[in-house]
């Protein structure tokens, strides 16, 4: 899993992490996987213009993904534009 990414710190790529483990099933952990390396750069985009604070901005990509975690199942097949509009509705 490479989902360490820069816009992020240590801390906050330890709490994505444990919000993936905690997914049962290995599909859906894949597919939280995913979602967080394909949008992370977007949310973390999104919460710095609103918060134009690094550490509001990573805690607010935190809760976006904790939703998406937590809420993995609403994620399975859907097409590329409505996992867009589903995540940046948790931004």
């Amino acid at each position: 899993m490479n989902c360490c990414n820069l816009s992020q710190g240590l801390g906050a790529v330890k709490m994505i992490l444990y919000f993936i483990s905690a997914i049962e099933n290995e599909d859906d952990r894949d597919l939280a996987t995913q979602l967080y390396e394909q949008y992370e750069q977007r949310v973390y985009k999104i919460a710095m213009s609103f918060f134009r604070n690094v550490d509001r901005a990573e805690e607010g990509v935190n809760d976006v993904f904790e939703r998406v975690c937590k809420n993995i199942v609403r994620f399975r097949g859907l097409g590329r534009n409505e996992t867009t509009a589903l995540i940046v509705s948790y931004s």
